[in-house]
């Protein structure tokens, strides 16, 4: 009798499967910072009408540093671009400008790297220190790259005007995190992947990689 193994791929293995849906909430994450859409939800919800209060900004002529040029970061690069920004990138093999370049003088900074030994950590207090206090951080890949302290007291102190996050360093979130109390962030409970088309394109890359071992 003949014992087949079969390794199925993960969504991370599998990157292309969620890609388009990482990259619309990070469209979505940084329309709705500079737009305040947070505020605006639930000052409606409360009753109130703050409308002069709510004046946003456009992405158009906004300065946005992508860090990490993979299948994501480059449909959010294309994307933005389209909107009228104007795009730097990093990545270990392809890059724009350096990584201080950018933190420096980036309106808006999306991270899309993966953790590994390389990256963990990577966007330090040395980086986001450089961030102008009117620019926006958004992290929808892994919380693992990023100082959590170091990001924390920069927005608490309004050294940095906001940020949008979806990835946590302790995933549930708890309910007491200190984090649910900063006025100038958007949390998402990790979300980023979660669409129906993602996981039909994802099961689909699955089933191919089964077919695919067994016609070997």
């Amino acid at each position: 009798m003949a014992v087949v193994s079969i390794t199925l791929m993960s969504p991370r293995q599998s990157p292309e499967s969620n890609s388009e849906a990482v990259t619309e909430l990070t469209i979505g994450l940084i329309l709705s910072l500079l737009r305040k859409l947070s505020l605006a939800y639930s000052s409606m919800n409360s009753g109130l009408w703050i409308k002069k209060e709510l004046k946003g900004e456009e992405v158009e002529g906004k300065k946005v540093g992508v860090v990490g040029f993979g299948h994501i970061g480059k449909r959010v690069a294309r994307i933005l671009t389209a909107f009228g920004a104007k795009v730097d990138y990093y990545s270990r093999t392809k890059k724009t400008n350096s990584l201080k370049y950018i933190f420096k003088h980036s309106d808006i900074i999306s991270v899309h790297l993966p953790l590994n030994n390389t990256t963990k950590n990577l966007v330090n207090n040395d980086l986001l220190s450089l961030m102008k206090p009117t620019s926006f951080f958004i992290n929808t890949s892994r919380a693992g790259v990023v100082e959590e302290k170091v990001l924390f007291k920069l927005l608490e102190q309004k050294k940095i005007s906001g940020a949008a996050l979806d990835v946590f360093w302790q995933e549930p979130l708890p309910p007491v995190s200190p984090w649910r109390k900063l006025p100038n962030v958007i949390l998402t409970p990790h979300i980023a992947a979660s669409t129906s088309e993602a996981l039909k394109k994802g099961t689909k890359t699955v089933i191919d990689e089964v077919i695919k071992i067994l016609s070997k």
